[in-house]
């Protein structure tokens, strides 16, 4: 059974395994549009296994926000284009914990653990958005 392929690591498209065709049985992994390729390898698995590492490797990494607690409950995270998430954890007749996230949205979760991950993930969608726009191959 042929192992499956991840996207090319830069310029997402599909890959596909090529056989060296010498006397040795030898594969090489190579993208379908770009000119990425691997060195090759005795079997198609082997191949694979460093070609989705390497994929692996290429994908963008978001660095978790680094929360600062200001006046015992209030939390904040400063984001690289200077806007911030704030997290106000103080007594809401609500009985919920205040979100503001740079877009201006107020969010209102549960408790501030909650708060932090809705953040977290808030942030972390926006990074690789700006990534994609900034860095995706177009034809």
């Amino acid at each position: 059974m042929t192992p499956e392929l991840k996207p090319c690591p830069f310029c997402g498209a599909g890959a596909e395994f090529h056989d060296v065709g010498d006397f040795h049985a030898a594969y090489y992994v190579a993208c379908t549009q770009c000119v990425a390729d691997m060195g090759s390898y005795r079997t198609e698995a082997e191949a694979a296994i460093d070609w989705n590492r390497r994929a692996d490797l290429c994908q963008p990494k978001v660095k978790p926000l680094v929360w600062r607690n200001e006046f015992g409950c209030v939390h904040t995270a400063w984001v690289v284009d200077g806007s911030r998430y704030k997290i106000d954890a103080g007594k809401w007749t609500n009985g919920k914990v205040l979100l503001t996230t740079p877009d201006g949205g107020p969010l209102w979760p549960e408790t501030l653990e909650a708060a932090k991950a809705a953040a977290e993930a808030h942030y972390t969608a926006w990074a690789l958005d700006l990534h994609k726009q900034l860095f995706e191959v177009t034809e």
